[in-house]
């Protein structure tokens, strides 16, 4: 990408992120030093922790993101809700293509499932839903099952919400009706069969009378989030966007950390050639972290039971992170800058104590944390 084109990006980001570059990052011995603390301890057998800074370890790259395929892809969806005299346990039955599906829920010793019936097979199977004693407080709470082949999505749905129209990149837009299956003091929920979780585009939500608002999910492989509820007269902004926040190499294996932006807010993924399962996910709203606000982590993704990937976010005032490990100086990280949004990511292993202190350029401290 040259430097016209991430302009062009950025311009369209301005309703959600003010255009901000990146300016010098003072204290450079402290940066030289802390980089040669972390190769002396990558090189030790007993290595506890690694804090790695996004920018120092790679030359960020952005990406644009298609909303949609450029052709759309060939299958077939359809839903049908419980009809007359069927069981109070269904939920819907439908069809992807050739593949009958059948969903139901029930509560069994206390736990939510909803239950999954192929009909072309024996194979069936029940799985924790995502409904519990309250109401979410978004319109949708989404559950997603694992896998790229065909997946039955779950909507569990607030108590105003009467009626939902999904639009797939097939082009097609079906329309789902929940059912309270765990009783009326319970969230009612709506299912769908889908080629994947990429195949949801929008999620729109209605009362008896009205729209209550909309949903761009983040969907990967292996998981889709609804973090972010539009207005139904809102645009869908900013558009969508990759960045590699970071990278680098870890036991011999390399790691990345992306972040995606767009109408779903930001969302984070950790990849580990280590790590077994492939990706990991994290989504948090735009909107939590706007200009003047203090530095505070986003979330961490632990890929294995030693390996955790914690972002944190902070307003442009962010300069530098200082960073303590219990085990010799302390070093200094520098932050990756998304419009307003400063990113730095802390890659840690073992269980030695650490903690971290961000700073603005002029020494205001910003937040702090021990890990």
């Amino acid at each position: 990408m040259n430097i016209a084109d991430e302009v062009q990006l950025r311009s369209r980001l301005s309703a959600e992120l003010d255009l901000l570059d990146p300016g010098p990052l003072p204290l450079d011995t402290v940066v030289k030093q802390g980089r040669a603390v972390m190769i002396r301890r990558r090189a030790l057998a007993a290595i506890a922790v690694v804090i790695v800074a996004a920018a120092a370890v790679t030359v960020p790259k952005l990406v644009h993101i298609a909303s949609q395929p450029a052709s759309p892809p060939h299958y077939h969806v359809t839903v049908n809700p419980p009809g007359k005299g069927a069981s109070k346990h269904l939920i819907a039955t439908g069809t992807v293509n050739k593949l009958r599906w059948i969903a139901t829920g029930m509560v069994k010793d206390g736990e939510f499932l909803t239950c999954l019936r192929i009909s072309e097979s024996s194979g069936r199977g029940c799985n924790g839903a995502a409904p519990g004693p309250t109401f979410p407080k978004a319109p949708v709470a989404i559950d997603a099952s694992d896998g790229s082949g065909p997946v039955l999505v779950t909507l569990t749905v607030r108590a105003d919400v009467r009626y939902l129209l999904l639009s797939l990149t097939d082009g097609q837009t079906v329309t789902l009706r929940p059912v309270p299956v765990f009783g009326h003091a319970y969230p009612s929920v709506a299912a769908i069969m889908v080629p994947s979780n990429e195949a949801i585009t929008e999620i729109q939500a209605f009362s008896a009378t009205a729209e209550l608002g909309y949903a761009v999910p983040f969907t990967a492989p292996t998981d889709i989030e609804t973090v972010r509820w539009l207005e139904p007269s809102e645009p869908a902004l900013p558009k969508a966007a990759r960045y590699t926040i970071a990278s680098g190499r870890l036991r011999g294996d390399p790691w990345a950390e992306r972040l995606y932006v767009g109408p779903w807010g930001f969302c984070f993924t950790s990849t580990w050639r280590s790590y077994v399962n492939g990706v990991s996910y994290l989504c948090v709203p735009i909107s939590v972290y706007g200009p003047g606000r203090e530095v505070r982590p986003a979330g961490t993704q632990f890929i294995s039971s030693q390996v955790g990937f914690s972002v944190l976010v902070g307003p442009r005032q962010l300069s530098y992170v200082v960073v303590r490990t219990g085990q010799g100086a302390p070093f200094l990280v520098r932050p990756y800058r998304v419009g307003a949004a400063s990113f730095v990511v802390l890659v840690s292993t073992g269980n030695s104590k650490s903690s971290w202190i961000a700073y603005s350029a002029t020494g205001q401290r910003l937040g702090s944390k021990s890990l």
